[in-house]
């Protein structure tokens, strides 16, 4: 005889499933158990039917007792609600390795409570053909980023090129939200075309979702998400933002407050405490409470003043998660007292604000009140970092800021009580560990910090301490293992921008000289050639300007960072600018003691060089030769020579230029320069194969990029496989050339590095014969499989140790 399936309940499965079998075999309706349950009907039948797959481990227990479920029953419900919990709040698992991502969002680390509608509701309007642009808004700490997390978790599926969450909180300047999203889509500046152009065309041909996170403060970049919208025809955008972003087309989705129960609720003996814990808000008092307090409960006796607590903060979640914070403090009746006391509803901020933005700063104020004065002062100086900082950032900007009084003691204390209070969040971030502020919260401590009159001593302090980082940083590390370095100017660029700014226009511009060179190296592998030369015209600019301060800003350091620009505008194939930089820093370096007159010089002969010049360019060379062997400089003297051969070898001088290479290898050689023998190397596998002696050139090209993969400088890397490139055509190895050639075009692009017309054309000269041989089809095809090796594939193939 069959079994009866409604005998008794599968021991695993999908929640629903379990539900629908053990109220069958408890005999109950839907309407029944939901009476017992003190839960809807509709409510049960969205479990049954698996609408809702995560039940909260409140509702799941009310069920369990009204279905008088035996223990192993009930582990079995309990079982799969936290299964269908990790399903549905995980993000998407990522893509195989041998896939492109699809998806950057953040993972999230706790339960997003009250709201299945509204991520329902942003998604459906997502899904309309008719709907391009959706903004979230609502008061800061409504939260809207979890809300977007959410919604793009939903529609990955949606998009075939994938969803992308870009981070626009620790900027403060419009004109960097395209270049933000151009990062975060792995584009990077080329020089031969603005950054806007480079996303245009990445976005024209993709079906992608951007959702740009708190762009309230950017409203004049919005103009630039219409023109991404208008030249990209399948792409989305997913805003959140205090304020509609007022473009055609939006579609606004005020996110509201989570749902709460009156006040009276928590005293009215029909809405028992289990009732009152199916409220959103309540809900998200109780966990976050549980997270600072354990054995936290809610009670008849807390009831009451929880759910007026809840009432009173207007359910914003960021009011609630700091309220119940405090549970350490005091229970939650003296919480509420503090809240009546000192937190109306209007009271404080702007009138022309919303009313739960007022709501959010009195909250905001009321957590400042219970701080100790130590507490208070850290709180607002914490304000002057983007992005987060380091405990040593903080002790050497917070604790004796010149111009502002000093905080007793060492700052762990006052740090650990600002975390308990949970206005300071904690995160691991490259093996270190990092302290930072919600949005919300740094714009309330910046007003602070604003009103105390200690801004400018905080500013000063933090541009003082990451100059001496950023120093050190240069003055302790190699190319080859600066990857601490490079992870730490990724991190901390929101607040070197920031040091930047603030350097730039307080007259702090030798300091701010110094920081951007130091640093010039890290912009450079960062792919943002643009942004430094921007930074690098401002300050030079105010250097300039600099009237009675001239005297106070070094010849030194204005001259290294003329030098550093012109380098970078020769990286952009902007040569005349590169010149006249040059020519600057030669003025002053030949007044100077040291190599910088030889530097300069070599500049100067490198932008000839370009133009086409290279009679000048040796002349320059020569005078810079000169200076370094005067020097007595072996290290720049090899560099030079190398330098020197190179131009040379161009007007087909080869046996001087071998003259030239052979004294330069042996004394960088001497000198133990890695980086230097294989620039070296290169350029004499470039006159071997000039000269037909292909194995030479072989050998020689193929030890220059060992060396330069072992420095990990992409650039040198890129030119080491443009130099077998070269070799590849001197032996008739045309696909091979090709494939090499589509990786440096890549490679290049990737650091920014642009080609002048003239370079340009002298590459297109030198590869027409392996496009002539291979035909275009064939060039172009392996063109294209070469751009889309990855780096280190390459090197292998261009070595030999691969069978690509």
């Amino acid at each position: 005889m069959a079994s009866d399936p409604d005998a008794a309940p599968p021991a695993e499965g999908e929640f629903g499933d379990l539900l629908r079998s053990q109220r069958r075999a408890a005999g109950l309706t839907q309407e029944e158990l939901a009476e017992r349950a003190g839960l809807s009907v509709r409510g049960i039948a969205d479990l049954e039917r698996g609408a809702r797959r995560a039940p909260r481990r409140d509702t799941v227990a009310l069920l369990v007792r009204a279905l008088g479920a035996s223990p192993e029953a009930g582990a079995a419900l309990v079982g799969a609600a936290r299964r269908g919990h990790t399903l549905a709040h995980a993000p998407p698992a990522p893509s195989p390795p041998h896939e492109p991502p699809r998806h950057n969002l953040p993972a999230q680390t706790t339960e997003l409570l009250g709201r299945d509608e509204a991520v329902r509701a942003v998604v459906a309007l997502a899904q309309r053909a008719d709907v391009r642009l959706v903004t979230a808004t609502g008061p800061g700490g409504a939260g809207k980023t979890r809300l977007a997390i959410a919604t793009g978790v939903e529609l990955v599926d949606d998009f075939a090129d994938g969803v992308w969450f870009v981070r626009l909180s620790r900027l403060t300047d419009p004109r960097l939200v395209i270049p933000t999203i151009a990062q975060t889509l792995g584009l990077q500046d080329t020089g031969g075309r603005s950054l806007a152009e480079a996303l245009h065309s990445y976005l024209r041909e993709r079906r992608l979702l951007l959702i740009l996170d708190n762009f309230e403060h950017l409203a004049a970049a919005a103009a630039h998400i219409a023109d991404l919208l208008e030249v990209s025809p399948a792409l989305k955008v997913l805003a959140t933002s205090r304020a509609p972003l007022r473009l055609r087309g939006e579609r606004e989705y005020p996110v509201p407050p989570l749902a709460a129960p009156p006040a009276a609720a928590g005293s009215n003996p029909f809405h028992s405490p289990e009732r009152l814990g199916a409220y959103p808000a309540v809900a998200l008092f109780i966990e976050r409470a549980r997270s600072v307090q354990p054995n936290f409960a809610l009670t008849a006796t807390s009831a009451p003043a929880i759910a007026a607590i809840c009432e009173r903060l207007d359910g914003l979640p960021l009011a609630i998660e700091l309220a119940a914070a405090r549970v350490k403090l005091m229970p939650p009746a003296a919480l509420l007292a503090q809240l009546e006391r000192g937190l109306g509803l209007l009271a404080g901020g702007a009138r022309d604000l919303p009313e739960r933005q007022q709501t959010l700063d009195n909250t905001l104020a009321w957590s400042e009140r219970l701080l100790a004065p130590d507490e208070q002062a850290l709180f607002r100086r914490l304000a002057v970092f983007a992005g987060g900082c380091t405990l040593e950032a903080i002790e050497a900007t917070c604790i004796t800021p010149v111009g502002a009084a000093a905080l007793a003691g060492e700052p762990l204390a006052p740090l650990s009580a600002l975390v308990d209070h949970s206005l300071i969040q904690v995160r691991q971030e490259g093996g270190e560990t990092r302290y930072s502020m919600l949005h919300v919260i740094r714009d309330f401590a910046a007003a602070r910090l604003e009103a105390s009159g200690e801004a400018e001593a905080l500013r000063r302090a933090r541009l003082h301490y990451y100059l001496g980082v950023a120093e050190r940083v240069e003055g302790e590390t190699h190319w080859s293992d600066q990857l601490t370095g490079r992870a730490w100017f990724e991190r901390e660029l929101p607040n070197l921008r920031g040091a930047l700014a603030w350097a730039s226009g307080r007259g702090e511009v030798e300091r701010g000289l110094r920081l951007m060179n130091a640093l010039a190296e890290y912009w450079i592998h960062a792919g943002l050639l643009q942004e430094a030369g921007d930074w690098y015209s401002r300050l030079l600019a105010d250097a300039l300007d600099a009237g009675d301060n001239h005297k106070n800003i070094s010849a030194a350091t204005q001259a290294k960072a003329l030098l550093i620009a012109s380098g970078l505008a020769l990286r952009r194939a902007d040569t005349h600018v590169a010149m006249r930089l040059a020519e600057q820093c030669l003025a002053l370096a030949r007044d100077l003691p040291g190599p910088m007159e030889a530097d300069a010089l070599t500049t100067l002969g490198i932008g000839y060089s370009d133009l086409g010049d290279n009679v000048q360019a040796i002349a320059l060379l020569e005078e810079a030769l000169a200076s370094t062997r005067r020097l007595e400089a072996p290290g720049l003297t090899a560099a030079t020579l190398g330098r020197l051969g190179l131009f040379t070898a161009n007007l087909g001088q080869l046996a001087r230029a071998s003259a030239y290479l052979d004294e330069a290898l042996s004394l960088a050689r001497r000198e133990g320069d890695p980086s230097g023998v294989s620039f070296i190397l290169g350029a004499l596998a470039l006159v071997a194969s000039s000269q037909r002696d292909q194995a030479s050139a072989k050998a020689l090209a193929r030890e220059a990029l060992v060396l330069a993969r072992e420095s990990g400088h992409p650039i040198q890397i890129g030119e080491r496989l443009y130099v077998l490139c070269r070799v590849a055509i001197g032996t008739g190895e045309m696909a091979r050339a090709a494939r090499l050639y589509g990786v440096y075009q890549a490679l290049m692009k990737r650091v920014g590095w642009a080609l002048t017309p003239a370079n340009l054309a002298d590459l297109e000269g030198e590869f027409a014969t392996a496009r002539a041989t291979l035909g275009e089809e064939r060039w172009a095809l392996a063109l294209a499989a070469g751009q889309a090796l990855a780096l280190e594939d390459a090197i292998a193939e261009a070595l030999g140790e691969s069978g690509l």
